[in-house]
């Protein structure tokens, strides 16, 4: 946003920013438990025959 924009400019925007900033830590969370989760799950046998 340029130092200069209009004050109602910035009030507008502004909530509309920090709700997407909100879904987008909350996507980077989910995203980060999952990494975890594949971590720590043991490795996979691919080449194993059932």
């Amino acid at each position: 946003m340029p130092d200069d924009a209009p004050p109602r400019l910035v009030a507008g925007i502004l909530p509309k920013l920090q709700e997407q900033n909100t879904q987008i830590l909350a996507l980077l969370e989910n995203q980060t438990r999952l990494i975890e989760a594949i971590i720590a799950s043991p490795p996979v046998d691919r080449d194993a025959k059932n």
